[in-house]
């Protein structure tokens, strides 16, 4: 069985990789973003379009990313209110 501090410790871990998974998608966002202008610029539109759908799922993933995060804060934070309030 999972003791409470282990758990919260997964949390923080799945914590910490849903914020490093919004830093990379957003990195990914304005690479393919720039990507994208740069082909349309040059009239290569198949080129773009490539770009726009991997620009689509990134934001995708960075979404769900996001989700996940509130999510575990949302956790984390009931786990430290019932904790607060044990030891009162």
């Amino acid at each position: 069985t999972i003791i409470p501090s282990q758990l919260t410790a997964m949390l923080h871990q799945c914590w910490d990789f849903s914020q490093k998974c919004l830093v990379a998608s957003q990195i990914d966002f304005i690479r393919l973003r720039k990507s994208a202008l740069a082909s349309l610029q040059s009239g290569n539109k198949k080129l773009a379009l490539n770009y726009a759908r991997e620009l689509k799922l990134v934001t995708q993933s960075r979404e769900k990313c996001s989700s996940l995060l509130n999510r575990v804060e949302e956790v984390l934070s009931v786990i430290a209110d019932a904790e607060s309030t044990k030891k009162v």
